[in-house]
Order: C-alpha cells, then sequence, then structure tokens
C-alpha cells in the first residue's frame, strides 16, 4: 500500500499558486473559458512535462538537436556537413 504523497503532489505543493492565482485574475485568463480553467491547463501541462506525455512537435532526436553548442552537426546554408 502507498504511504506518503505523490512526487506530483509534491510539485504542486512548491508552487507560488497565489501568485498564479493573482496574474490569472490580473489578465482576466478564465475569460474565454470553455473546458478547462488556466489552473486544469496548467497543471495538465505540468504533469505533461513531468511525465513526458504529450506528444512533441519536434522529432524525437533528443536535446542535443535543439541547443547548438552540444550538436555535433555543422549547419551551412546547403545543409548538414559532417
Amino acid at each position: 500500500m502507498h504511504v506518503g504523497k505523490f512526487v506530483f503532489s509534491q510539485v504542486i505543493d512548491s508552487l507560488p499558486m497565489h501568485a498564479f492565482r493573482r496574474g490569472v485574475a490580473r489578465y482576466d485568463g478564465n475569460r474565454y473559458k470553455k473546458i478547462f480553467s488556466c489552473l486544469d491547463q496548467y497543471l495538465r501541462m505540468i504533469f505533461a512535462q513531468l511525465t513526458q506525455s504529450a506528444p512533441s512537435p519536434l522529432p524525437n532526436t533528443g536535446v542535443a538537436t535543439l541547443i547548438p553548442e552540444m550538436n555535433p552537426v555543422v549547419f551551412d546554408a546547403i545543409g548538414p556537413l559532417r
């Protein structure tokens, strides 16, 4: 049997929710709400980032392609050079 808190609830407890709610109220974030509130969408995005369950629009090639300093492939105007 599980004892204690899940990792997701520990992460959520450490977030400054008062600041998030203040920002939503300031910019009227729930004005065009259809299904999910701003808080629901925020929590779903955090969960997707933690579990990496959201589909990425980028190819699954790793972090090295996103950071040019780490990328071993050098690009020029024509294409990759090896």
